[in-house]
């Protein structure tokens, strides 16, 4: 099988790649978990990895290289083009995302939006993410479902303005509040990419935790753990992992059998983890390792933290009809809390349910 970490660190001999946005350095993505003393399992890690059944794609991890993320300098802040944004073809998730109306999202000349070379992206089969970061402000935009129409106007079915210079609490921007992410995540922080790769390569590590998806059949129903406040539509059984898992690798695996690159990689996963972001109805399809790192299989992983509270996702029981696989779209007849927005600071009321218990990464 071809191994992607060879032209993986290729890439990053060309200098070619842009920074990845970054959180201050106390954020939840950041912090060291490899110490099992200070950090221990979930007492039920090896039953749930068991239960879950592999990573779907032939349980072999896959890197996606299509993601493109877009830099606009201070200097360029002021004159970056700024698209009107409006519906993407299934709608706008309100009110989980930033308040559509008045919404301008920028759009630097050459840029492109994942699985694209342009602005332009097939929704009907394309999650069409789409990332870029002001510098100068240190805002983080994120849209999902994107698409510049031939009016110039961004189609999109959800965007959010993260601010890299918060920290978030442990419920991100709110319970039941998903983002450009299912789980409710930011996505490019937890990205990586070769410049990254290729500074870590001596001993060093990405510094922060990684995305990963599973198909929806490998995770709990209609739960998701904190750092996540929302899930899709996962159907498996109560057994298996949930939305927001944060899993990393045992501390005693050996990696010396790898290249420096997937070293790199996996000297991560042991100490900041990996965090199940999204889900599929097909398998595994984003991030992560192919090839040589095929060998990393479920039980190599352990699933951390405390059973103290586990969110019931009652939009997710609600959504499990529907068509797509990533369920944005809201029901609204239920009890509500608040969505954070980064536009005009605004808090957003979202149907939500806000009962029972959670996993909570520490």
């Amino acid at each position: 099988m071809r191994s992607l970490l060879a032209p993986l660190l290729l890439f990053a001999c060309s200098g070619n790649a842009a920074t990845l946005p970054e959180f201050p350095p106390n954020a939840i993505w950041s912090r060291d978990i490899s110490n099992s003393t200070v950090y221990p399992n979930h007492p039920n890690s090896a039953a749930m990895i068991t239960a879950t059944g592999g990573w779907g794609n032939g349980n072999v991890f896959q890197i996606d290289q299509s993601m493109h993320v877009m830099h606009v300098s201070a200097a360029n802040e002021a004159t970056v083009p700024m698209a009107t944004v409006v519906d993407g073809p299934y709608g706008y998730t309100s009110p989980d995302c930033e308040t559509e109306a008045g919404l301008k999202f920028p759009l630097p000349v050459g840029g492109a939006i994942e699985g694209s070379t342009d602005y332009t992206c097939d929704n009907a089969n394309e999650d069409c993410h789409l990332y870029v970061v002001l510098d100068g402000s240190r805002k983080l935009y994120e849209s999902y479902q994107s698409n510049r129409n031939i009016s110039g106007q961004l189609e999109s079915g959800c965007v959010i303005i993260w601010d890299l210079n918060k920290v978030y609490p442990p419920q991100g921007r709110g319970e039941q509040c998903t983002s450009a992410d299912a789980a409710g995540f930011p996505m490019a922080p937890l990205l990586f990419n070769a410049d990254e790769v290729f500074a870590a390569i001596p001993n060093g590590d990405l510094g922060h935790a990684i995305r990963f998806i599973l198909p929806n059949p490998s995770m709990a129903a209609n739960v998701y753990v904190h750092p996540a406040s929302h899930a899709g539509g996962p159907s498996g059984s109560s057994n298996k992992i949930p939305y927001g898992s944060r899993l990393r690798l045992h501390g005693n695996y050996n990696i010396s059998g790898y290249s420096p690159a997937g070293q790199a990689v996996l000297r991560t996963m042991k100490r900041y983890g990996i965090v199940l972001s999204d889900g599929r109805g097909r398998s595994l399809d984003e991030l992560l390792v192919e090839g040589e790192q095929h060998r990393l299989v479920g039980k190599r992983f352990q699933v951390w933290g405390t059973l103290h509270h586990q969110q019931q996702d009652a939009e997710a029981r609600q959504q499990e009809e529907q068509p797509r696989d990533r369920q944005h779209q809201r029901a609204l007849a239920l009890p509500q809390a608040l969505c954070v927005g980064e536009q005009a600071g605004q808090a957003q009321r979202h149907a939500g349910h806000t009962e029972s218990l959670v996993v909570s990464a520490r």
